[in-house]
């Protein structure tokens, strides 16, 4: 290969490398807006601060393996569109009422008290037809009034 080849090999390679690595920030500051815009959630007068489970590694892992949640916090499950959503407790370590929320915001369906799954049992599983998952601590939903029909806020 002659010199000139090489130089011109050399470019296009470096060129690809700034590109993937231009590409890759991008989608990075587009990942951290979502995030940061969807920190909170208010449910009637409750607030919730939430962590945003919006890839697919994200949600298969949720709130796995974790030994407490703090008290008004959760973790916020978005799918790309309303779809039948599917939910267990394995490896799951803390009790967590979960709030199924559709495309319009409203929550559609409720699961309180939703008990860990030990490791070798079968786990129940909860469907429901939704756009978001919202999970919180067990008895979130019963002290704070929360039921089907009300209205989901997203504050910054």
């Amino acid at each position: 290969m002659k010199v000139k080849d090489k130089r011109i090999t050399t470019i296009i390679f470096l060129a690809l490398l700034i590109l993937s690595f231009l590409s890759y920030l991008a989608f990075s500051k587009i990942n951290n807006k979502i995030n940061n815009e969807i920190s909170t959630v208010r449910i009637n007068d409750a607030m919730i601060y939430v962590e945003v489970a919006d890839h697919t590694q994200e949600r298969i892992r949720g709130l796995m393996f974790r030994t407490s949640l703090d008290e008004n916090s959760g973790m916020l499950f978005v799918f790309d569109k309303e779809q039948q959503l599917s939910f267990w407790m394995k490896n799951t370590l803390i009790p967590l009422d979960i709030i199924f929320i559709g495309n319009d915001l409203k929550i559609v369906d409720l699961k309180e008290n939703f008990q860990p799954c030990m490791p070798d049992a079968d786990c129940e599983v909860y469907t429901s037809l939704a756009k978001y998952a919202l999970e919180v601590n067990a008895g979130f939903v019963r002290e704070n009034g929360i039921k089907i029909g009300d209205k989901i806020g997203i504050i910054k």
